[in-house]
């Protein structure tokens, strides 16, 4: 999976639209929870294929335990 990135697109009447690539699974939500609060009012959250996929741990956040 690439690197996380969140899109920002600003439409031509005024309109946010937020999206993340990158982020497998309901942790796309965590990330955007700060922007959309600045933004203000969310009008609607669709949810891409890539939300319902089964997000995997990346190098940075495995945890091993020596026994």
């Amino acid at each position: 999976m690439s690197a996380p990135a969140i899109v920002v697109t600003i439409g031509p009447t005024g309109e946010v639209t937020v999206s993340v690539e990158g982020v497998a699974g309901p942790g796309c939500q965590a990330l955007t929870r700060p922007l959309e609060a600045a933004l203000g009012v969310t009008r609607q959250h669709t949810r891409t294929p890539e939300y319902y996929r089964t997000a995997t741990p990346s190098a940075g956040h495995v945890r091993l335990d020596s026994a």
